[in-house]
């Protein structure tokens, strides 16, 4: 008996499993690692503005403790006696004293009487002779002390005695005995230590830190060189700067703008207290979300592994369905061309294999009833 040829579908049972699998897994694995991705890189970028501000905070909080303890020094020598009634001699040493308590502090010591001119004048740099006193009555620092209140500088100027940046400030002097204003207490403070803190932060490979003032001038940076470029010129191009210049910044925080240097940078700033000066760290974006980064590359491989062994796994399960399959049709092939004789061995210990049974006791039901009829 000739086998009738059947004709095959093209579509093909592999497919029709292996493609909804791959797919509902490949989706499922996107969402997921989308979520986690987008989880870790919020948490990471929540670190890098915490870690951002804090180190601004901790420049400013540094600065101020310095400056206001050297505010604090001036005003409590300001009220040990008459400063101004004593002898010029005295006024010297008294001044001396100071200078040489608090060297690293003070670069220069300047006490003023009731009408601004200047008594004495003692500095680390320079002696001061008589014939150069002089008078500061048209002075801000002079007018403001004058009036009981302290005063400092906005500005960090550049001490033509020692090179060094110095910021002036002032106190009132008070009569022991009946509390008026008898003169002022004048000096000029080394920042070389705010320099020095400004500097010493450590902000990633490529961040700095400097220090601005509400007139939006440079008071500070990490790079002297920098520094030396940028003095006396305003940076409200920076859009953080602009905003202390505009309406001045009374809290600390941090945002995603354009630096100093013209690349996007995290960027945090906190006020100095005592001070109109804000102190601003600035760390690159590629830098600050180079983690991040790395993490969505290495999630993304692991998702693109994960879909390869899905489609392997899903190649490989319907295998063993079609493969019994492949052995049933080949035996319904065998049985329409008369090999009545033919029987399927199906080891799949399933439902597959009691379909293969089913059709051997057939073939054996119709291998009897055809010898029947032969007989």
């Amino acid at each position: 008996m000739a086998a009738e040829r059947i004709e095959r579908p093209r579509g093909s049972l592999v497919n029709k499993v292996r493609w909804p699998i791959v797919t509902s897994i490949a989706i499922a694995l996107l969402v997921v690692g989308y979520v986690l991705i987008n989880i870790s890189a919020r948490a990471q970028r929540e670190g890098v503005f915490h870690i951002q501000q804090k180190t601004a905070e901790e420049i400013a909080l540094h600065i101020s403790v310095y400056l206001q303890d050297a505010m604090s020094d001036l005003a409590l020598f300001a009220q040990t006696g008459d400063l101004v009634a004593g002898e010029r001699t005295g006024q010297q040493a008294a001044l001396d004293r100071l200078l040489a308590h608090r060297q690293p502090v003070y670069e220069e010591i300047t006490l003023l009487d009731r009408a601004g001119n200047e008594v004495a004048r003692v500095c680390r740099f320079h002696t001061f002779l008589p014939a150069e006193l002089g008078s500061q009555a048209d002075t801000a620092a002079f007018r403001r002390a004058r009036k009981g209140l302290a005063y400092m500088d906005k500005e960090v100027v550049i001490s033509p005695y020692s090179g060094l940046p110095v910021v002036g400030m002032a106190v009132p002097v008070y009569d022991p005995v009946t509390g008026d204003v008898t003169g002022v207490l004048a000096a000029r403070v080394s920042v070389k230590r705010m320099w020095d803190v400004v500097a010493a932060v450590e902000i990633g490979e490529h961040g700095y830190a400097y220090v601005v003032n509400t007139t939006g001038h440079l008071l500070a940076h990490a790079d002297l060189s920098r520094y030396l470029q940028l003095q006396g010129k305003p940076i409200d191009y920076v859009a953080v700067v602009e905003k202390i210049v505009q309406v001045g910044i009374a809290e600390p925080g941090v945002e995603e703008y354009t630096g100093l240097e013209g690349e996007r940078i995290v960027g945090a700033y906190a006020p100095v207290e005592g001070t109109s000066w804000v102190a601003i760290v600035e760390l690159p974006t590629a830098e600050a979300y180079a983690s991040i980064q790395r993490m969505r590359v290495s999630l993304v491989g692991l998702l693109v592994v994960a879909v390869l062994a899905i489609t392997g796994l899903a190649s490989w399960l319907p295998q063993r369905i079609v493969r019994p399959l492949a052995q049933l049709e080949e035996g319904a092939a065998l049985l329409s061309s008369g090999r009545l004789d033919h029987r399927i061995v199906l080891r799949t210990g399933d439902e597959l294999e009691a379909l293969g049974k089913a059709f051997n006791q057939m073939a054996s039901r119709l291998q009897e009833l055809y010898a029947g009829l032969e007989q």
